[in-house]
């Protein structure tokens, strides 16, 4: 792409004397600008509409700013599209609702399943996902229903923990109605 001579500015340097001059009239000779052999001439494009077209190809590449924040929206995004998955996914796999008496197995078979009451169900600040607060009948908990500081749900200390729904189940109690016959 050629500039018009009116948009080049051409600086003559001698690099012995360290000095530059601008070449602004066109129509003189580099002789009469008291050019020697040892210059050297530097030509800088000062065309604008230069500088334009490039931009608008997509050559320059765009600030680090933008795509930092581009970056962050888009991790943002991704990570709540996996919150809303994963609470999605605890959703379905939720048998329990707040008040319910329930188990909770243990983390290992021969660990005794737990025994209490769901106190929260819901997503919490520290962690992905659909979560459920039960209030423990013994002190088998790693909390009071709060945690770092957020209360989620009112009980003794170490009576409160947090489980995945999956560990959860509604317990059965004694309020079946047994068919004996004599009812």
């Amino acid at each position: 792409m050629g500039t018009s001579p009116a948009h080049q500015k051409v600086e003559l340097q001698d690099p012995s004397t360290q000095t530059t001059q601008i070449l602004e009239d066109g129509s003189k000779t580099l002789a009469d600008f008291g050019a020697r052999d040892h210059f050297v001439l530097h030509v800088v494009d000062s065309d604008p509409e230069k500088y334009v077209a490039s931009t608008q190809t997509g050559d320059v590449a765009e600030p680090f700013v933008l795509s930092a924040e581009k970056e962050a929206a888009r991790a943002d995004a991704m990570k709540q599209a996996k919150e809303q998955k994963a609470l999605a996914d605890d959703s379905r796999l939720l048998r329990v609702n707040v008040g319910d008496r329930c188990q909770v197995a243990g983390a290992t078979p021969s660990e005794a399943a737990r025994v209490g009451t769901v106190a929260f169900v819901g997503p919490v600040h520290w962690a992905q996902g659909l979560w459920i607060g039960v209030k423990f009948d013994q002190p088998l908990g790693k909390n009071d229903g709060s945690v770092k500081g957020t209360r989620y749900f009112e009980c003794e200390p170490n009576h409160g923990s947090f489980v995945k729904p999956s560990s959860v189940s509604p317990l059965h109690t004694e309020h079946h109605h047994h068919h004996c016959g004599k009812c």
